[in-house]
């Protein structure tokens, strides 16, 4: 049984199940959970809201959903897209260390351990959201208004969607404009990379991870605000230099691939998804 409003806008189909699940679960720890015991842990089943809303959407739309998960997290991208994933995310981190640095002028730590287990950490939350975010939302757009419009497009829908965390104190600190000025431009890499990863998701999912988990290299002792205000202005420089020279390279395809990895498993889902919006 289809319904109709998945069939006919599958995209906002998508962010109102993911608000909807996110939003509602999130309210719910507001009312039942004291303030001093909410962690990341409480909060986490919040952060399934994207690929929970893109196999209620899929279903919604008469789709398979093994054969939506097989294509979404099938292991298509070369080698070095994941490697890409894993050390970008590290090198930017390196970036607001080292700034933190100079500024403060203090030393650096490099711890291994805490990160690693962050970032295995990380894949099952944060960065499942990929599965909805790019595997769901991102080729539908992008078919419809270009990779870079269409990072825009869920890159501030994103950083909403976290508006409930920062109530809660979990995510991120400091100001949602800040937040959201990273969030908008690492929407576009990611969904660069989920296009140069053959429209796998997994490429996106390892690099979202790796923003969310702690830094390898970090600053040795306490630095003041405006120091980490600062460094934190000049990773955000760095996220759009890298969305500017994608443009640069490219265009706003972002990618230099002849062809894009679309959504469609069957003549009839290609039909639908030309006909969607």
């Amino acid at each position: 049984m289809k319904v109709a409003v998945a069939t006919r806008r599958p995209v906002a189909s998508f962010f109102a199940v993911m608000f909807a699940w996110s939003w509602g679960y999130w309210a719910l720890v507001t009312v039942a959970v004291d303030a001093t015991a909410v962690s990341y842990l409480v909060t986490l089943p919040g952060l399934w809201g994207p690929p929970v809303s893109a196999v209620v959407v899929t279903w919604a739309r008469g789709g398979s959903v093994r054969g939506f998960l097989g294509r979404t997290l099938r292991t298509a991208a070369r080698a070095r897209w994941y490697v890409v994933a894993l050390v970008a995310p590290a090198l930017l981190g390196i970036v607001g260390s080292v700034t933190r640095t100079g500024l403060a002028d203090t030393g650096l730590e490099v711890a291994v351990v805490g990160p690693m287990a962050g970032l295995t950490v990380a894949l099952f939350a944060g960065g499942s959201e990929e599965i909805g975010l790019r595997g769901f939302a991102h080729p539908r757009l992008r078919r419809r208004h270009g990779g870079l419009q269409a990072g825009f497009l869920i890159g501030v829908t994103w950083a909403v969607w976290h508006l409930p965390l920062q109530r809660l104190g979990v995510g991120f600190d400091g100001s949602f404009l800040l937040f959201a000025g990273s969030v908008i431009p690492i929407s576009v890499l990611l969904g660069w990379l989920y296009d140069a990863g053959s429209g796998s998701v997994l490429p996106a999912v390892v690099a979202h991870a790796g923003f969310d988990a702690p830094e390898l290299v970090t600053v040795a002792g306490r630095v003041s605000e405006d120091v980490v205000f600062t460094s934190q202005l000049v990773v955000l420089a760095v996220y759009w230099l890298l969305v500017v020279g994608l443009v640069a390279k490219n265009g706003v395809r972002l990618t230099g691939s002849p062809s894009l990895p679309g959504t469609a498993a069957s003549p009839a889902d290609a039909s639908a998804e030309r006909d969607s919006a």
